[in-house]
């Protein structure tokens, strides 16, 4: 789920859709929420790339939302900037949880 609102935002953004980021970023944030309510990872390193996504994303949702509202095109590219980022931490945490 968020591993693909992540590659949707960055696909469109590559693409210069700017509808479809504002579209990206506003399922990603419904998409966070739900992660947010899931149980904590049992794995500590994990548990922290986990939180460290979930921020991240979180931030970079406030930031692109914000900027679509204002106008504000740096701000959306800041928020896609934070979005793309966090794929990273999403792939750490499932290292980790795979064991590797």
């Amino acid at each position: 789920m968020l591993t693909s609102d992540i590659n949707n935002v960055s696909t469109d953004d590559d693409s210069h859709d700017s509808d479809m980021v504002n579209t990206d970023c506003l399922q990603l944030t419904a998409d966070v929420s739900r992660a947010q309510a899931y149980a904590p990872v049992p794995d500590p390193q994990a548990q922290s790339s986990w939180g460290s996504a979930l921020t991240t994303l979180h931030q970079g949702y406030m930031d692109c939302n914000g900027g679509f509202s204002d106008g504000d095109t740096a701000a959306v590219g800041k928020g896609v900037a934070e979005i793309k980022s966090a794929a990273a931490a999403l792939a750490d945490v499932t290292s980790h949880a795979s064991g590797s």
